[in-house]
């Protein structure tokens, strides 16, 4: 009777240890694992990236004057409730689906290009012109970015 006893003791801890080394794995799908790109072109030529918990905004170019905001690396950290619904538009299907390229007819072109890195796997989406032939998908992440950042950062359309 007593060696039931140590028997099923003895299984109880190996079943408990099991269980809590199984609950120590990490998710592989965190948001400290996940990179967002986006780079815009023509006026512009600036890149917003997400990366941990944190938005940085790189100007190809630093000046000060009227438009500085335009011209002002930044970070900022956000929060996780706030990555964790934007990536999982990102981690859906639709997302996953889009074509790499497309195209523009246009000579008056403003490239985006969004790069999307979670784990060991990435997708790039460039669109010639950000406004004619682009996925809204792919407008509404250059947009939320620039809400994220918190800067206006709107795009500016040169006359001609």
């Amino acid at each position: 009777m007593k060696s039931k006893k140590v028997i099923c003791i003895f299984l109880l801890m190996i079943g408990f240890n099991f269980s809590c080394q199984n609950s120590k794995k990490t998710d592989t799908n965190t948001t400290a694992e996940k990179t967002l790109v986006v780079e815009r072109g023509a006026f512009h030529y600036d890149v917003f990236t997400i990366k941990n918990d944190s938005i940085f905004f790189e100007p190809k170019q630093i000046r000060e004057g009227a438009t500085s905001r335009y011209y002002t690396p930044f970070g900022k950290k956000l929060s996780k409730e706030r990555l964790d619904a934007f990536f999982s538009l990102l981690d859906s299907d639709s997302f996953m689906m889009l074509n790499d390229h497309y195209d523009s007819n246009k000579s008056d072109n403003s490239i985006l290009v969004v790069t999307y890195t979670f784990g060991d796997n990435s997708k790039t989406i460039t669109c010639e012109d950000f406004e004619r032939n682009c996925p809204n998908v792919m407008q509404y992440i250059e947009q939320h970015m620039i809400r994220l950042s918190g800067k206006d950062l709107k795009r500016i359309n040169l006359p001609g």
